[in-house]
Parts: C-alpha cells; structure tokens; sequence
C-alpha cells in the first residue's frame, strides 16, 4: 500500500473522490496531502507499532548533566522513546528515571543509566513497510481531519472520529499480542551499579 491508496480508503469513508496522485491539481489531493504527514506522526506516536520499533546502543555525548550522570544523543529518526534499557546486559528498565531536552545539534536524553540503549518508535515514512491495520487506522484518523475540509459535514467528522476510535483499540489488541516479551530478573546489586544506589528501587519490576 503506498500514500494514495490510505488517502483513497480515507476519502471513499467520507464519501468523496478518489485521487491518482498526492501532487494532482485537485482540492482532494491538496488536502490530503496537508494532513497526511501530521497523522502519520501521530499515529506512530500513539502506540508502540511493531513495524516502527527500533532498539538502538544510544550515542554517549561530552554534555556534563548536572542532576544526571549521562547525557546521550535521541535517535535522530526517533519519534516516541519507549524504553531505557541496558545495552551491555540487555535488560528494559520500566519508569526510569530520564528526561529529554535539547540543544544546538537535537534532542538529549539524560539518565542515570550505564551504557544506555532505547526502544523508540522510528519515523517510518515508507508505507509499503506498514502494518495492514496502520494503514486503515492511519486512513481513519485522515478521514477525521478531512472530513469538514471537503464535505463540510460535522457529523461525517464524529462518525470518522467513532469509528477510528472502535477500529484502533482492536487493531492495538492485535499488535499487542503478537508480541511476548521474556520478564528477566535482574540482580540488585547489578541494578545498583548501572541505575546509582539513589535511582535504584528494589521493589521495581520489569518489563
């Protein structure tokens, strides 16, 4: 499936016609292609897609963070940090302790983290590597954002916004279950080396 066939299931949802190109001198077209982009993002960014997760060793940088004790580089083809999680030992950490800023060259993510990867949600822009149901859930949430622009009905809008609601929170199911994570136990002393004696809860569980 490329861009004009989710932008073509959007526009036949709301009763509107098709289009052949993204770039075509059509009101269509040019709507679609106003809004595409933004709902692609937000999309991704709404759920940990398992075509869009990337795991990356993250790239230590010489900032000297000073309620932290690393400072690393954000993926630059990042859209939504997932998790933290020990490159060197490969376990995930649930709710550590990190924050996200910026400077001249990015985004920073900082932590107390040891030789610290990621899971992230990537910025794929290829629709031929989406999911099946991405793609109509993807195709919904444009069908909301058009919907007013060329039909000028509200109603259409609500009735798009209800049915992508209904239609992501099975296809969320789906993509959840087609994954099973291994649950490792980590020695607390390990923990302790890699998280700092202040960060390290003992009660902590992992994902």
């Amino acid at each position: 499936m490329d861009k004009v066939e989710i932008c073509n299931m959007a526009l036949s949802r709301i009763g509107a016609s098709i289009i052949e190109r993204m770039d075509e001198d059509s009101e269509n077209a040019r709507i679609c292609s106003q809004f595409y982009d933004a709902c692609r993002r937000s999309e991704l960014r709404n759920y940990p897609w398992t075509f869009a997760t990337r795991r990356v060793k993250l790239a230590l940088i010489n900032s000297k963070p000073f309620d932290y004790t690393y400072a690393y580089r954000y993926p630059s083809d990042a859209l939504y940090i997932r998790k933290l999680y020990n490159a060197e030992q490969g376990w995930s950490l649930k709710d550590v302790k990190h924050q996200i800023i910026g400077d001249v060259d990015g985004k920073i993510i900082l932590t107390n983290v040891e030789l610290a990867g990621c899971e992230y949600t990537a910025d794929v822009e290829e629709a031929a590597t989406f999911d099946s149901e991405f793609c109509s859930a993807l195709a919904w949430a444009i069908a909301m954002e058009i919907a007013v622009p060329i039909t000028g009905n509200v109603s259409m809008a609500s009735y798009c916004q209800n049915s992508y609601q209904h239609f992501v929170s099975e296809a969320r199911v789906d993509n959840t279950n087609e994954e099973n994570p291994d649950r490792l136990h980590v020695n607390e002393f390990t923990m302790a080396r890699f998280l700092g004696v202040d960060d390290y809860d003992y009660r902590r569980d992992f994902d």
